[in-house]
């Protein structure tokens, strides 16, 4: 008797995404697999005022769907609405702002829930090179990143979670609901741990994300991330918290060391935009809206 396939949704979170919103779905469209069929992608717009809509809408497939949200209420909003219309075996959530790079990407995705060995994925996330002096000084952090998250119980951990691409399993994303936006990412995979679903961070699958270009962008960035933590640490006690983001000591000053060596002068000019970021966070308080980052966009 033939095995059925596992089906599969896709939901896609969008804020003013009309330059890549249709590649993205493309990529989508173009993905291959022998064990799930994709049911149906589903884009939930967050207010957007572009065209973001009006090219989804135009594309008239019967499989996709568009969730037209008239206001800004936040990307757990939007994942919550993405949730309850869904049923399928496997949930895969994506940032309207990335690309996928082959089209074996959901198939190793969600190979390892198949397998029954994860509930919950992430996949390899890869910044496209930049070109200024503070896109290139960024990029050496997400390297400096990679080296420490992979070192950290294989790179199955909190640091690897990242909201652009997830799948996850009916058993989770049926019992997952957002209470927030800022650190959605770090909430789901809190979640997970403590009702007892496993989380692997698949690195032989990727998608690409473009990085903010710009100080005012990545201080946005900087102030969700550092600011949030307040939020995670009221919903999952600061000590599971801390315990989650702790990188070793010598983990930490190996990677920055090595990166001394190799791009001297990006990575000073980062250790200063860290320090910054982290002053500045201090003193703004997080808010429940995408922040837009217009630099870290794909152009049209």
């Amino acid at each position: 008797m033939k095995k059925s396939k596992l089906t599969v949704t896709i939901g896609i979170t969008a804020y003013n995404e009309q330059e890549n919103i249709i590649r993205l779905i493309s990529d989508v469209l173009s993905q291959r697999g022998e064990s799930f069929t994709i049911q149906k992608i589903i884009i939930a717009s967050d207010g957007s005022d572009d065209l973001t809509v009006e090219k989804v809408k135009n594309l008239k497939k019967k499989h996709i769907r568009i969730i037209v949200g008239k206001e800004r209420e936040g990307k757990g909003f939007r994942l919550n609405e993405i949730i309850s219309t869904t049923n399928s075996d496997i949930l895969v959530l994506l940032d309207a702002d990335i690309r996928l790079e082959k089209n074996d990407f959901i198939q190793k995705l969600v190979t390892p829930i198949e397998t029954k060995k994860a509930d919950f994925t992430c996949p390899l996330l890869v910044p496209v090179k930049p070109k200024n002096i503070i896109g290139k000084s960024i990029f050496i952090s997400d390297t400096m990143k990679n080296y420490v998250q992979n070192r950290i119980r294989k790179g199955n951990n909190l640091l690897n979670c990242r909201g652009a691409a997830r799948a996850m399993s009916k058993e989770l994303y049926t019992q997952l609901y957002f209470t927030k936006s800022v650190h959605e990412d770090a909430y789901s995979y809190l979640f997970a741990q403590k009702s007892g679903f496993k989380f692997v961070y698949v690195k032989e699958t990727r998608a690409y994300y473009k990085l903010p270009s710009t100080l005012a962008d990545h201080w946005s960035q900087s102030n969700r991330f550092f600011s949030g933590r307040k939020i995670l640490f009221r919903e999952f006690g600061r000590d599971k918290v801390s315990e989650e983001y702790h990188i070793p000591f010598l983990l930490e000053i190996t990677a920055c060391f090595l990166s001394l060596i190799r791009s001297p002068f990006y990575t000073l000019v980062y250790l200063l935009i860290l320090v910054s970021s982290k002053i500045r966070s201090l003193f703004l308080i997080p808010e429940d809206k995408w922040t837009v980052a217009k630099s870290a966009k794909f152009a049209g």
